[in-house]
């Protein structure tokens, strides 16, 4: 749902993957705050007094963790990628409530990680995998510019490798081939960017020569000079079209 609020924002396609939104943008799952409230209750029971029914059950069941129906290893099951061995086996609130920052730390680090592999892996590879540094900060640096809301979800649409382009209700490409110039399209944005004959004024205009440098690490002069860039071409085409 969350992604869903974020591609309906930003006016990205429906099929975005989810793991861009997350790679891109450095958002943490909503699944973070159920480890926070597992690590707070883990802590609590182990802070309950020891004739607790809470206190009881959980000791109770603690020595077998493979029972499918063992709340206390669903708990453990939950946390243990995160947790070094000896706080699970100290049971002791004082070190569990030390470690929680680190062990939240690490399970959204792996998330992170995670939705990388699989981002550098999808569809949108080879594209994206040339833009995208897995070892880089997250979020990416336009996501922190403050720009306009269509000027961000034009610059993650060309990042994301959105393979169709609609601005102001239309589609650039007519079938494989460039309305403009009729040649053949592999790749939308590397020929509206860079091969398409009939933009290379535009592109001039813009200062966009080196786009496929600049995406890297969009500045903010580079993704306002963009958006207008993309509104002339659409002006182009809809003249066009007439």
């Amino acid at each position: 749902m969350f992604c869903y609020f974020v591609k309906k924002l930003l006016s990205l396609p429906p099929n975005t993957p989810s793991f861009f939104i997350y790679s891109e943008f450095g958002y943490a799952p909503i699944s973070r705050h159920v480890i926070t409230q597992a690590v707070n209750l883990w802590a609590k029971i182990a802070d309950a007094h020891p004739d607790s029914l809470l206190h009881n059950c959980y000791v109770s069941q603690w020595g077998d963790l493979t029972c499918p129906n063992n709340w206390a290893g669903q708990l453990y099951e939950l946390l243990n990628s995160f947790l070094p061995a000896e706080v699970w086996h100290s049971v002791h609130p004082t070190l569990i409530r030390d470690y929680k920052a680190e062990i939240i730390l690490k399970y959204v680090e792996g998330f992170k990680l995670e939705q990388n592999n699989r981002l550098i892996q999808s569809v949108i590879a080879p594209f994206y995998k040339s833009i995208f540094d897995p070892l880089g900060d997250v979020p990416r640096s336009y996501t922190l510019l403050g720009l306009p809301i269509r000027t961000a979800g034009l610059v993650a649409r060309i990042r994301s490798n959105s393979l169709n382009l609609y601005i102001c209700d239309f589609k650039l490409s007519r079938s494989n081939y460039c309305i403009l110039c009729n040649n053949l399209i592999e790749n939308n944005w590397n020929h509206i960017f860079a091969q398409c004959s009939q933009l290379t004024p535009l592109r001039r205009k813009h200062h966009l020569n080196n786009w496929f440098t600049e995406i890297l690490s969009p500045s903010k002069d580079f993704c306002l000079r963009t958006h207008s860039y993309i509104r002339e071409v659409s002006s182009a085409v809809k003249a066009l079209s007439r």
